[in-house]
């Protein structure tokens, strides 16, 4: 997203001191293992460790001492938890809640256009909302809540024309889960996001019904105008079946229902056989005066017999 102005910015974290030069808990093991992280670990988990966990703006930072903690581990896809020259641990926003968060995407999607929109990145996640008016913009800026989740927000001016309301989510307690949900799409409960879920996928299967019906009906006309050209066609030739040198044309029908003649030169090279083509035309004329492409490419032909029209016999 291309912003060209912050017109208003928060940071919205539980720790606003300098980051620790020393690690505080230098004797104390962390409690925490590297499995449990790789697994996903919640805002709560790490708030009941017995060591120190300090709340930045882009991470979480765990004094003590780990046992199994390589450096630059990555979680959810991305390089989010590291080792820090004091030995403290530092877990990326993105590392963390990754469960709610997902939650928090899913129904946002369920909600529709009229939802924020949930982005993931290598900083985290963010739930965007564009307007066209400025008012609007900070409006929305002011009336969303800001103790829900840890994080940040902010409102932009965009590059391009436009306004945004970029939400940095970097944890959410569990009690905050679904009103921060309701908050951001509307829908206030498990139940009610499957309610929705339910209807659209009902939708979709009603839609792919149709389409696939659709489409069998389409299928049908063609393989009838096909049938009906190929018995027009059939007593005007001279057919030869997968033939491996020389100049040929293909007769087919093309997506208009059309009958298209194509020119097609074969040769072989060893036990290869190639071919070089030129373009599609409406008429045999018109193919035969075609110009062939310069190259030859290999040319594979699957199981079956495959006719041509030799070219002399045409006509």
């Amino acid at each position: 997203m291309d912003i060209t102005e912050t017109l208003e910015s928060m940071r919205i974290t539980n720790d606003v001191k300098a980051r620790r030069v020393l690690n505080t808990a230098p004797d104390n093991l962390a409690g925490i293992t590297l499995q449990e992280i790789v697994n996903g670990i919640t805002i709560e988990r790490l708030e009941s460790l017995t060591v120190p966990v300090y709340q930045y703006s882009t991470q979480i930072t765990i004094h003590g001492t780990f046992e199994d903690m390589p450096d630059n581990m990555r979680v959810c896809g991305y390089k989010s938890v590291f080792l820090n020259e004091n030995k403290s641990l530092g877990i990326k926003y993105v590392a963390i809640d990754g469960a709610k968060k997902e939650l928090l995407s899913h129904v946002s999607r369920l909600a529709g256009k009229e939802s924020w929109h949930i982005h993931k990145d290598s900083q985290g996640y963010e739930a965007v909302k564009t307007f066209v008016d400025r008012d609007k913009a900070i409006e929305c800026y002011n009336g969303t809540p800001d103790d829900l989740y840890i994080g940040g927000k902010r409102a932009v001016a965009l590059m391009y024309g436009g306004y945004a309301v970029i939400i940095h989510i970097g944890a959410i307690h569990e009690r905050n889960l679904w009103p921060l949900i309701e908050a951001l799409t509307g829908i206030s409960s498990q139940s009610d996001a499957d309610k929705i879920e339910s209807v659209l996928e009902a939708e979709r299967i009603t839609e792919r019904a149709v389409y696939e019906a659709e489409r069998i009906a389409e299928q049908s006309k063609r393989d009838a105008r096909k049938k009906e050209l190929a018995e027009q066609i059939e007593p005007l030739y001279n057919w030869i079946v997968n033939p491996t040198s020389g100049i040929y044309y293909k007769a087919r029908v093309g997506y208009n229902g059309n009958l298209e003649y194509y020119k097609i030169e074969f040769k072989t090279r060893g036990k290869q056989l190639l071919s070089r083509k030129a373009m599609d035309r409406p008429t045999f004329a018109q193919a035969a005066d075609a110009t062939l492409y310069d190259s030859f490419k290999h040319h594979k032909r699957k199981d079956g017999q495959y006719r041509y029209i030799e070219s002399k016999r045409g006509a």
